[in-house]
């Protein structure tokens, strides 16, 4: 994990290729996230949404 800064928490993805990626993320406990607030996520993860599906 990276840091955290107020309700936000950084943390650091590593693929496959080894490039890091840092992925901001919002942490208000049990609330849902908006949509698009997730594809950000993704993208800042370097994940696809196909990828994404895999997982769930």
């Amino acid at each position: 994990m990276g840091n955290q800064a107020g309700s936000h928490v950084q943390l650091i993805r590593n693929d496959e290729e080894g490039k890091k990626w840092l992925v901001t993320v919002p942490e208000h406990g049990s609330k849902e996230l908006p949509p698009g607030t997730l594809l950000s996520i993704l993208r800042q993860a370097g994940i696809s949404r196909e990828e994404l599906m895999i997982f769930l």
